[in-house]
């Protein structure tokens, strides 16, 4: 009988429950599982004038899609976000990885396209600064041609080209938890052009 072999994540499971690994080596291996996943899309071409491609796709979730096309887990919410209400649905993603378990779709309510994909899980601040380092060299090697910035708390990737402002692509502690987010900062700056002054009474707003 032909056994097909079993996907990245599966893969990632068994070994996690046959070979008991430490903290450090789960960590190491979710983090290279999810960046191995998006590898096809965020190879940098570094004989482009035009410098290495966003980041657009992060747990089978991509950028500019509508937030109906994923599954909704529960009630979306509204929080205030740098002067805009920000529209948060809680999903569950195409594709998980054991180094989150909190995922989340950041979305223009006017167009339910998706601006940004975040995800969580929490552990002790202690517990986080210890894997950043470990997070950045794999980061490293998977980002060649990318800007890459490391602190004791974070680490972060840019494509672009003279960008400031926040940094589109990140990994950090906060509080206690460790976050991943990455957004489209063209489509986040409309959202905030558009929904400004918009009620965040409800997901839909006023």
């Amino acid at each position: 009988m032909h056994v097909s072999p079993c996907d990245r994540l599966s893969c990632v499971v068994l070994q996690l429950r046959e070979m008991k690994m430490t903290f450090r080596r789960f960590l190491l291996l979710s983090m290279s599982t999810l960046l191995l996943a998006g590898a096809w899309q965020a190879k940098a071409d570094t004989n482009s004038e035009q410098g290495p491609p966003p980041i657009r796709r992060l747990f089978g979730v991509e950028l500019g899609t509508r937030v109906t096309e994923y599954e909704a887990l529960g009630q979306g919410i509204v929080e205030a976000g740098l002067g805009t209400p920000e529209w948060i649905q809680p999903i569950e993603p195409p594709e998980k990885n054991d180094l989150f378990d909190r995922y989340e779709a950041i979305y223009n309510p006017e167009t339910l396209e998706v601006y940004q994909i975040s995800a969580k899980r929490s552990m002790s601040k202690a517990q986080c600064r210890s894997i950043i380092p470990i997070l950045y060299q794999e980061i490293i090697k998977k980002y060649q041609g990318y800007k890459i910035l490391q602190s004791e708390e974070y680490v972060v990737v840019d494509w672009r080209r003279g960008g400031y402002g926040l940094f589109p692509y990140q990994i950090q502690c906060v509080s206690d938890e460790l976050r991943i987010w990455v957004f489209d900062e063209n489509a986040r700056g409309e959202h905030v052009k558009n929904n400004k002054n918009r009620s965040p009474i409800s997901p839909s707003g006023l």
